[in-house]
């Protein structure tokens, strides 16, 4: 990699991490809809009549059953989060590179 390289790589990474940041706020958004929505749908079952077992234990159990779907997405988002979150530590440690090697490089120039 080339001193021109680098410094367009610095350049260029503020906007890709802002871009990465986004699209983690889109994904955390869409978990807590998916968590919102299966407590409602809890509160709705709980509320009516599909939810008829004779204990604790057997309602637990249906309400399992019921709420299978959306605990399925809420997993799923959960994986999107922490993808993302992965993604962007990447890209602020790309740049938190990338700076340190400009900041190398600056300071050979000077020995010099």
């Amino acid at each position: 990699m080339t001193r021109d390289d680098l410094i367009t790589q610095l350049l260029a990474l503020p906007e890709r991490i802002e871009a990465q940041e986004e699209m983690l706020l889109a994904d955390m958004s869409a978990l807590a809809d998916a968590r919102a929505e299966r407590a409602l749908k809890e509160a709705i079952l709980l509320l009516g009549p599909t939810i008829d077992g004779k204990n604790a234990d057997a309602r637990a159990a249906q309400l399992l059953r019921a709420l299978a779907d959306e605990d399925a997405e809420i997993r799923c988002r959960e994986r999107e989060v922490a993808h993302e979150r992965v993604l962007l530590h990447r890209l602020e440690n790309d740049f938190r590179s990338a700076r340190a090697l400009v900041a190398l490089l600056a300071s050979e120039g000077r020995d010099e």
